[in-house]
Order: C-alpha cells, then sequence, then structure tokens
C-alpha cells in the first residue's frame, strides 16, 4: 500500500511539473527572453590572434638601426642666463611603427613620445664625417614630435636638475590580455575571477581598459616618490595608484656619466607594456667633469605582428 500511494503521488508531481511547464512555455516571448538571457551569460568569444610567423623567415639586417633621438627640453634660467633646470613634456600612447622588415605588417605598440631636435643636413654621415657635417652651414636643427620604440633619450647634465611633465595617453583597451587573477594595479577594483575562467586570451573587459601606466627610471638616483614604484600607475582618465605622488617627475641628475634606462614598472602588467610593448628608453647622463657619453642602442626581436 505504501508503494502504490509513493507511486501515486510521485507521479502526481511529474503531473504537475508537466503542466506547469506547458504553461510557462505558453507566455509569449519568455522562450526568447531565456535564449537571449543565457546568450548573454556566455563567455565572449576569443579575438582571432596575430599570425605567428616563424623567425628563421624573417630577414635579418634589413632596415638600417633606427635613429634613436634626443628630448628636446625648456631650458630654465636664472637672472644671469646660467641653466638652472630642464623641463621636458613627454606622453605615452599607442601607435604602430615598422619593427619587423620592410614588407612585413606594422607592430601596435606602446611608446613614448615627446619633442626632439631634428638634423635637417643635405649631406650624411656616410659622405661627410661628423665634425665637419656641424659646422656646415647648409645643416639646420628643429624641434620635432615624434614617438618610438626604443623611445626618444634624455641627455642630462650632472647638478643640473631635470622635471619631467609625463602624461598617459593610452585610451582604448589594452590590445594584450592582462590577467586579472593575479594582483595587479586594478583600476576598476574589479574582483578578481575565480573558476571557471574565461578562455585567456581575450580574458576579461573589465582589465583591459584604463591602461595604468607609470615610469620606473633604472639606475638613477631619485627620491622614492618618483622612481615609478608598481603602485605608482596613473590612467588616462585620472584613476590613481595607492602609492601616486606626481607624474610631474623630478630628477636631481646627480649620477655621474653612464647609461641608464627606464621603462613602464605598473603592478603586475609591465611584463606586457616593456617586453611585449617594447615600452621603453634608454635615458644618457653627461658629466660636467668629463664631457664623455656613452649611449648602448638595442631593440629585442619581435617574431609576432598585427
Amino acid at each position: 500500500m505504501h508503494r502504490s500511494l509513493f507511486r501515486t503521488r510521485e507521479g502526481l508531481a511529474l503531473a504537475l511539473g508537466a503542466i506547469a511547464g506547458m504553461s510557462c512555455s505558453s507566455v509569449p516571448g519568455d522562450a526568447d527572453h531565456d535564449q537571449t538571457s543565457e546568450e548573454s551569460r556566455r563567455p565572449p568569444k576569443p579575438k582571432p590572434l596575430a599570425p605567428r610567423l616563424d623567425p628563421t623567415t624573417i630577414p635579418k639586417f634589413v632596415d638600417p638601426m633606427p635613429k634613436i633621438f634626443t628630448y628636446h627640453p625648456k631650458l630654465i634660467t636664472d637672472s644671469f642666463g646660467n641653466v638652472i633646470r630642464k623641463e621636458y613634456n613627454v606622453n605615452v600612447a599607442k601607435f604602430e611603427e615598422q619593427s619587423l622588415p620592410t614588407g612585413f605588417p606594422k607592430t601596435p605598440l606602446f611608446g613614448y613620445g615627446g619633442d626632439v631636435l631634428v638634423d635637417e643636413c643635405q649631406h650624411t654621415e656616410a659622405t661627410m664625417h661628423p665634425n665637419d657635417m656641424a659646422r656646415d652651414t647648409r645643416c639646420r636643427s628643429r624641434v620635432k614630435f615624434v614617438r618610438t620604440s626604443p623611445g626618444p633619450k634624455f641627455e642630462q647634465t650632472k647638478g643640473i636638475p631635470a622635471v619631467i611633465h609625463l602624461r598617459n595617453q593610452l585610451e582604448g583597451p589594452n590590445f594584450l590580455a592582462v590577467d586579472p587573477t593575479l594582483d595587479w594595479a586594478n583600476p576598476n577594483n574589479f574582483p578578481k575571477p575565480t573558476p571557471p575562467f574565461l578562455p585567456f586570451p581575450p580574458g576579461y573587459p573589465q582589465a583591459q581598459t584604463p591602461i595604468p601606466h607609470t615610469t620606473h627610471s633604472h639606475g638613477l638616483e631619485v627620491r622614492p616618490e618618483f622612481d615609478g614604484t608598481p603602485d605608482t600607475w596613473f590612467t588616462a582618465n585620472g584613476i590613481k595608484g595607492p602609492e601616486f605622488v606626481s607624474n610631474d617627475i623630478q630628477q636631481p641628475s646627480s649620477n655621474n656619466a653612464s647609461a641608464f634606462w627606464f621603462h613602464d614598472h605598473t603592478f603586475e602588467v609591465t611584463r606586457l607594456d616593456s617586453t611585449g610593448s617594447r615600452f621603453y628608453a634608454i635615458p644618457k647622463a653627461r658629466s660636467t667633469s668629463r664631457n664623455r657619453e656613452w649611449t648602448p642602442c638595442f631593440r629585442p626581436a619581435s617574431s609576432r605582428s598585427r
């Protein structure tokens, strides 16, 4: 008897469930709504990756090494005309550059940009000695804005401080996938994802924009707040990291003559910005006692273009 009663109740429950399902499905538009809701919950389809290039098929030494420009500062003088400070306006932004040999696609990059001094001569170093070129009255110089990778270099004089007005103009999403499952800058305070994770790339849209940035001067003597530590980042739309002080970077120029380099140092995305986007440049310090300078020019190989 108990078994037959159980079967009766089970059959009644199934029947009621079927009726409820029929009544719900008969409401106009509900099926479309459920389908739309389900589609909105699905992770976005991964964007196609840039084509991988076989490094052995990329010819070497095709194009000449690009010139490393030198930033042109505004000179601040005292009442006697002595230079007491150099000021620079530098911004960081997206751009494309012919990193691979001519004939290959350009590569999207992040880069430093600012005013540089460009020589316009009728002769080149191949036909005239640089010292003679400097004395040639047909050589003229003009100030021009450039953005390159590696970026332009600073040429500083020991004992003359510099102020670099650094601005972030990295608009739109990062074109490399940010991994928010790690501790990182996280300008949107996006909660750290938990399993199951979205396909990576493209990853999470909340982590792709805005793009934080801070510049670390590798080896220069500067105060801690201007050393570009990972949490001093700032974004193009005004969000700032917990240790941000100012993006008007003060440098005392107290090092002896040597070569240093600076690069993006944002918390946990340095590997993307400095390596993947080759977001770095080489400053140069010149000593007043020994008018000696050394500037290594190098560029890492790239085997991927977009």
